[in-house]
């Protein structure tokens, strides 16, 4: 069997790691300074409405309505791309601890999550597998995060020969980049993303901010690569995406393709609330789930038709809870101590 694992910054977070937007805002906000008056002026527009800017790359499509000219809203877009890029690479150095054991269960995660589905969903899945062998998986991994987390845990399992015939990961794909000289791809799906109409026909405005265009554009092949992760898979396994109207054109791609071919998507989100469900609360949970997931395609009625018998439910944190997630608060705090450490070094 060969699975698409396709993870986002769920999966960071259950490595403990203070990988959210509102983790970043408190360095960024409390921590940097600049000169600049529109780099000033949009973190003042951030500080106070901050309860509404968890989506990122959403708001800042938003926010060019109060900007008249692209230089000053590139000004202060490249600023907040620079700061979250030096506060992405101080958590990607956070020493994960035992990622021995979470490599192991991580492989054991991908091979069993069958064991995590609801009745009904195991026994549609039983009937689904029946023409396909899935005694040993061939794993290929995108993901929607910068850091090189998931990287690291593959690597590790390279150490496990008892894995050797039961997964293999082939391939792992960064669909916006990694933390590296090229740097990374902050913004939105399209143009229609972007409030400010004059900015958003403007080429410097789309080379900094649409992400299908930059890819295109710089010719990286990434988005061909990962298109084809998604056409060759038996099996989708989306884990902690927020399924984002920013990244709109690949769940969209997603979704037609799985409604019209035999795949299947395994969907398990990244919540904190994992209380215990009756039968009636476990129904209802599981309904809303796949219309969540479902709906996030942006599917004509028949392909959405199709694609909703075809999402399998999995509770939060029935996968890849490594118990990890007690270290964020002081990962965060020794990330910002060293930030500000450096900062105060150049002063």
């Amino acid at each position: 069997m060969r699975i698409l694992l396709i993870v986002g910054n769920g999966f960071d977070l259950n490595l403990g790691l203070p990988t959210s937007y509102r983790h970043f805002y408190k360095y960024y906000l409390e921590h940097t300074e600049s000169r600049n008056e529109h780099v000033k002026k949009l973190k003042s527009i951030i500080k106070d409405d901050i309860e509404n800017w968890s989506d990122l790359e959403l708001k800042l499509g938003e926010v060019t309505e109060q900007f008249t000219s692209p230089n000053h809203f590139i000004a202060a877009f490249r600023d907040l791309k620079k700061h979250l890029t030096a506060y992405l690479k101080t958590v990607n150095s956070v020493e994960i601890p035992n990622i021995d054991k979470i490599s192991t269960q991580f492989a054991d995660d991908i091979i069993g999550f069958k064991k995590n589905l609801d009745p009904k969903y195991k026994s549609t899945y039983n009937s689904f597998v029946q023409n396909i062998s899935d005694k040993k998986i061939t794993l290929d991994i995108l993901t929607f995060n910068y850091t090189d987390t998931i990287e690291n845990i593959a690597d590790q399992l390279e150490a496990h020969p008892e894995y050797a015939d039961k997964i293999v990961v082939e391939s792992i794909y960064h669909i916006h980049q990694q933390l590296n000289e090229l740097g990374i791809i902050l913004g939105v799906n399209d143009e229609n993303q972007i409030q400010n109409k004059s900015l958003s026909i403007h080429p410097d405005i789309k080379a900094t901010m649409i992400k299908p265009y930059i890819n295109s554009e710089y010719v990286s092949g990434t988005d061909k690569e990962c298109k084809q992760a998604i056409d060759r898979a038996n099996m989708v396994i989306l884990f902690g995406v927020s399924l984002g109207a920013t990244d709109r054109m690949w769940w969209n791609y997603l979704g037609e393709h799985v409604a019209a071919y035999l795949q299947r998507i395994i969907y398990c989100p990244y919540e904190e609330d994992t209380s215990a469900l009756d039968m009636s609360e476990v129904i209802i949970r599981n309904n809303g789930l796949i219309t969540r997931c479902a709906n996030n395609m942006y599917l004509a009625n028949n392909a959405y038709s199709a694609v909703t018998s075809k999402i399998y439910p999995i509770r939060a944190n029935r996968m890849f809870n490594f118990g990890l997630t007690k270290n964020t608060t002081t990962n965060h705090s020794k990330v910002i101590a060293q930030l500000t450490t450096k900062i105060n070094a150049t002063v």
